[in-house]
């Protein structure tokens, strides 16, 4: 589900048989206080895409007048403004992305059959938000179980931030290990979303040890898949989405345990491993249409609507990013709405 990065995002809504511009705003990533008022109207939200929110509290201008966000606790936002348990992975749809492409040609990297694939980031931000530092443990793991893994770097991205002797240094150990791991086949490619699609329907399951991780929607696209989950139970979002039925969380060591020793606690092994092996039994036909029963765009366009109607008084039948104008009018269309 591809959205493209803009800190701010103006927003459309299906209202009177009608797809409008409206004036409400969403502002998504942590900018400081003042260029939130400069930018933003009133009546304007803000949707939570960014980790960085967890970290430090933030103080919104007036114009702000509810955050949807992924996280279990909203204390670390300010008295005074609504909050919704919201995110754009939400949206996440086989309108908005590939469910069904299964053609592997244009990966010829990718020539055996794997278990599951792990999607990160070989960096420090792989670090402190993917779980990089725990490819030791998943390794450990998915050689007593027989299993093999596909690990794909997509980008070597990082920021300024962490730039400290921990991150630095698990890196380091990460990169050495990089194509000496036994049961994982670790690589470096820039892919697609049909490429993403045809490499998740190819597995048994998805990995995700991230932590940080605000807006995670590649777990949605594993639901939406019809692909169950395995996820690291520190993640900051996404933990919403995963029932009985579709994966199971794992409890993981800290960045601080992982610096500190190179051995694993035998119940951080036992827990991914009871996690694997749990997800393996699951009968994956069902699992895009539980999701789809409380997600995926129409449920979340119309929570949307109801977010900005309760703060204006407007009677939208659906709200969402003006990107998207397109797959909101097919859905507009088969509601009857226009």
């Amino acid at each position: 589900m591809i959205v493209k990065g803009q800190s701010f995002k103006s927003l459309i809504a299906v209202n009177k048989g009608k797809i409008c511009s409206i004036s409400n705003q969403v502002v998504r990533k942590p900018l400081d206080y003042l260029s939130i008022k400069k930018k933003l109207k009133k009546n304007s939200v803000c949707i939570v895409c960014d980790y960085r929110f967890k970290i430090k509290k933030l103080k919104f201008p007036s114009s702000v007048k509810a955050i949807c966000h992924p996280f279990k606790d909203t204390d670390i936002f300010q008295d005074g403004i609504k909050k919704y348990l919201l995110s754009e992975s939400d949206f996440c749809s086989n309108l908005l992305t590939p469910v069904d492409k299964t053609d592997l040609s244009g990966i010829p990297q990718i020539k055996d059959k794997y278990d599951f694939v792990y999607f990160t980031l070989l960096s420090r931000q792989g670090i402190t938000c993917k779980g990089l530092h725990l490819l030791p443990l998943i390794d450990m793991v998915s050689s007593k179980l027989g299993l093999k893994g596909l690990v794909i770097n997509y980008s070597t991205y990082t920021t300024k931030n962490h730039n400290d002797k921990l991150h630095n240094s698990l890196l380091k150990s990460i990169k050495s290990s990089w194509k000496k791991f036994d049961s994982l086949k670790c690589m470096s490619a820039k892919l697609t979303s049909k490429e993403v699609c045809a490499v998740m329907k190819s597995v048994k399951f998805v990995l995700f040890p991230n932590t940080a991780d605000a807006s995670p929607r590649l777990i949605a696209e594993s639901l939406v898949r019809n692909k169950p989950v395995v996820v690291n139970s520190s993640i900051y979002g996404g933990w919403k989405y995963i029932t009985d039925n579709n994966g199971r969380f794992f409890e993981a060591p800290t960045l601080k345990s992982c610096f500190n020793t190179k051995k694993f606690d035998e119940n951080h092994v036992n827990s991914l491993l009871t996690s694997m092996r749990y997800v393996l039994k699951l009968d994956q036909t069902n699992i895009a249409k539980e999701f789809y029963d409380q997600y995926g765009f129409v449920n979340s366009v119309q929570n949307l609507a109801k977010i900005i109607n309760e703060m204006t008084g407007k009677k939208y039948d659906a709200v969402a990013f003006k990107e998207w104008k397109k797959p909101l009018k097919k859905v507009a269309i088969e509601k009857g709405w226009i």
